[in-house]
């Protein structure tokens, strides 16, 4: 059986709730100046919607915090917050439509109802119109908001199933974070018509509080949040690097580095430039763009830049890439669903552009061995082919010089006369011996006509007595061979 606190100690729910409001408002209001302080930095056009949304937003809970520490009613508060929420559901309306084209009809009769709930309810508020008349006002200017905050969070997750993984989240950020807001809301309106507990306020705040960080990932992811976001497409990152080892496309590499560069960092697109300016390779950027971009190029710095591209600033990260066969700059385009470029998003570029680079450098170097290799196999076949004919030109003389020592040896000569005889005989054969492919004396390894090689046998006693015959008539000395 349950029983009661004693009231001596039984907690203050209540002070507990003020408290979480007083923390909710608090971090609301944060989240608001870290948005407009964001965007003012980069001033992008593409998120200007979304930054008001959430700034108007921060107002809205912000001075309806501050008017319960107030002892005084604020002048005309109550209308400046319905206002201000009012502009916070048309801001990601019109947030979404430049994201997804909406058609100008449902836009116009989306922005014409919301205007047309609010005057009218502030319009039955001036007048003191019954109550009745006022929660059904009231009940019909939320559905309107819902319908226009509702059908932007729907979409956006929606989208975000067919987006590379750093896209997707951001988006699902945003999704779970308006659709949260949309969720207290209406379980808040719902629940506390009908019960009313302090339990429930603490677990509603507690919830409000949680979409704080939801609300700032959709805007402006930190870094380490996004580097856990693309952490899905690390494995696609590494297949790409296997497969640097073995394609010789060059093509193919570049359009497979470029897809990589969009989605590891959110990107739109993406185009690799050659030093001259001069694109070599496109991805997801339109013809126009890549000439407006090309313009820029000598004014980029590397990392982050702001150009204008189609009339309005967007957000580039420039990579240079140097090599032996390549040298230029890729240059990534942020859009829409990027959640931001940062230096982590840089390092990583680099190295993705060096793997390439590497990869490229690599091939050219095989290119230039393979055709080294071949000027040298030529090279070979034709001094081949020279010593061959010289060869057969050198044994046809050296024939001539054999038969005419043996007629001269079977002459009547003295034995010095006979001597020399012998030595030019023996000198010929050898000669001759090597011209023909034969084993010599001499442990050495001569080519053939053929263009083979061939290890040639040592003879130690003729070489030394050949060669001490030939110093023997060098220094007109006798040589004694033992």
């Amino acid at each position: 059986m349950c029983r009661p606190w004693p009231p001596a100690v039984r907690p203050d729910v209540t002070e507990l709730v003020a408290f979480l409001q007083d923390a909710v408002a608090i971090a609301f209001v944060l989240l608001g100046v870290a948005t407009a302080v964001h965007w003012l930095r980069r001033h992008d056009s593409s998120m200007g919607f979304l930054a008001l949304a959430i700034v108007l937003l921060a107002l809205v809970s912000g001075f309806g915090r501050l008017q319960a520490h107030l002892p005084f009613m604020i002048p005309l508060l109550a209308y400046i917050n319905l206002l201000a929420f009012a502009g916070c559901g048309y801001a990601l309306l019109r947030y979404r439509i430049t994201l997804i084209p909406l058609p100008s009809r449902w836009h116009a009769v989306a922005a014409a109802s919301l205007a047309a709930a609010s005057v009218l309810i502030i319009g039955a508020t001036l007048v003191s119109a019954p109550r009745a008349w006022l929660l059904g006002i009231a009940i019909a200017w939320f559905a309107i908001w819902a319908l226009c905050v509702g059908e932007p969070i729907v979409r956006f997750w929606l989208v975000a199933r067919e987006l590379p993984a750093v896209q997707a989240w951001r988006l699902r950020s945003l999704s779970l974070g308006f659709g949260g807001l949309l969720a207290i809301l209406l379980v808040a309106i719902s629940v506390g018509l009908v019960w009313r507990q302090p339990v429930v306020q603490v677990v509603i705040e507690l919830l409000a509080l949680a979409i704080v960080p939801l609300l700032y990932a959709s805007f402006a992811p930190p870094e380490w949040l996004r580097r856990q976001w693309r952490a899905d497409e690390e494995a696609n990152l590494r297949a790409f690097m296997e497969q640097l080892l073995l394609s010789d496309d060059r093509d193919a590499l570049a359009n497979r580095a470029l897809e990589l560069a969009t989605r590891l960092v959110g990107g739109a697109g993406a185009v690799l430039y050659e030093r001259s300016g001069a694109p070599t390779s496109i991805r997801g950027v339109a013809a126009a763009q890549v000439d407006e971009i090309s313009h820029w190029l000598g004014d980029m710095q590397r990392g982050i830049n702001l150009v204008e591209v189609g009339g309005a600033q967007k957000a580039v990260l420039a990579v240079p890439v140097v090599g032996l066969s390549t040298s230029g700059t890729l240059v990534v385009l942020a859009g829409p669903f990027t959640p931001g470029f940062g230096g982590d998003e840089m390092n990583r570029m680099q190295q993705l552009m060096s793997a390439f680079v590497t990869a490229l450098d690599r091939r050219h170097l095989i290119v230039q061995l393979e055709a080294a290799n071949r000027a040298l196999v030529e090279a070979n076949k034709h001094k081949s082919v020279f010593l061959a004919n010289m060869s057969h030109e050198i044994r046809t003389p050296m024939n001539g010089v054999l038969g005419m020592i043996a007629i001269l040896l079977g002459t009547p000569l003295n034995r010095e006369q006979r001597d020399y005889g012998e030595t030019i005989r023996s000198s010929a054969e050898g000669l001759l011996t090597i011209l023909n492919g034969e084993n010599v004396p001499g442990g050495l390894q001569v080519q053939t006509r053929a263009g083979t090689w061939i290890d040639v046998e040592t003879d130690p006693d003729t070489f030394v007595v050949n060669i001490g015959d030939l110093l023997m008539r060098w220094t007109n000395d006798r040589w004694v061979s033992n």
